[in-house]
């Protein structure tokens, strides 16, 4: 199979690298004017007692007064960007396999917020009712939210006996040498199935007010539906990843999200890919080579869900679109 990365005159191509310079530029910009603006005074003061005649007590004064117009335009520009700018809330959970003991938050511990599934296909009643409520409660203070889960692996395998215990015992360290710190792991086709549990707390989410829900941690492709409207992407495979036992697993997508009037407007996907070499991410054409194929995987795992190809993005939902 012969791969095809987007050309660097293609629409994504030069938008993504004009921007990122773009707004590196602007950033190193805004922080040079900071730090000149906050010395200008010093800097002027023998000009300004020579044409002002200030003493240097009203100089201090003048220069207090600066920094405090500073700090307090620091407290209006937060209130305009609160009520110009766009709010987005984020939940992370993590799936299924998690026993009490492996950092999951409790009452008296931080740790992960979990959505524990025995058995591949339902979620824990408890578990999902704090999901609900978590939406509930941050749903008024944002414009869009998203729920994001870690998805453990096993296609609706049944949940260890050892994971049902509270604590488990620790497991001895590998020594360093251990082939199983770099053996590479096997993922066959059932891992890019979605399970049940997986499709469940997505559906919850939305029922309770989400409007993009995404899941990661499979480390391969899954699926893509809307469920009411909102787009829901059950793995988006690999992106970036140093853990040399997955450098086999080089699929991936990118989500490209387009907010307007404070509401998700587009959601469209770009195939990516790592190479062998250097382990750099590379954009793929998503109608040519490699990247259509890995867009063809997608199609087939999302059942009737519609996927247009719009130049060399394929678009999941767009604003007026079902």
């Amino acid at each position: 199979m012969t791969t095809s990365t987007i050309p660097a005159t293609g629409s994504l191509a030069n938008s993504i690298g004009r921007y990122r310079w773009v707004i590196c530029g602007l950033l190193f910009l805004a922080t040079t004017i900071n730090y000149i603006d906050r010395q200008v005074l010093a800097l002027i003061k023998g000009t300004l007692d020579t044409e002002l005649g200030w003493t240097n007590t009203q100089f201090g004064w003048t220069n207090a007064a600066f920094q405090l117009a500073y700090a307090v335009s620091l407290f209006l520009f937060g209130w305009f960007i609160d009520r110009k700018g766009v709010k987005i809330g984020f939940l992370q959970y993590t799936a299924k396999w998690y026993a009490q003991d492996q950092q999951i938050a409790t009452a008296a511990r931080p740790g992960v917020a979990r959505m524990l599934s025995k058995d591949g296909s339902t979620i824990d009643e408890n578990d999902l009712a704090r999901l609900r409520e978590d939406i509930r409660r941050l749903r008024p203070l944002v414009d869009v939210l998203i729920v994001s889960s870690h998805n453990r692996d096993g296609f609706s395998l049944p949940m260890p006996a050892d994971m049902l215990a509270e604590t488990r015992p620790l497991s001895a360290s590998p020594r360093p040498d251990d082939p199983s710190l770099f053996a590479p792991i096997p993922l066959g086709a059932r891992f890019m199935q979605a399970e049940a549990y997986e499709k469940l707390l997505a559906h919850a989410a939305i029922d309770a007010g989400a409007d993009i829900v995404y899941g990661h941690g499979s480390h391969v492709l899954q699926g893509v539906e809307v469920y009411k409207g909102k787009p829901v992407m059950y793995c988006l495979g690999n992106f970036a990843t140093d853990w040399i036992r997955m450098r086999p697993n080089k699929d991936g997508l990118v989500a490209r999200v387009i907010v307007e009037d404070r509401k998700v407007a587009r959601v469209s996907l770009t195939p990516v890919t790592r190479d062998a070499a250097s382990n750099n991410v590379r954009m793929l054409n998503a109608t040519d080579g490699e990247g259509a194929g890995l867009m063809q995987k997608v199609r087939a795992l999302s059942g009737e869900t519609p996927l247009p190809v719009d130049g060399q993005e394929t678009v999941l939902i767009a604003r007026g679109k079902p």
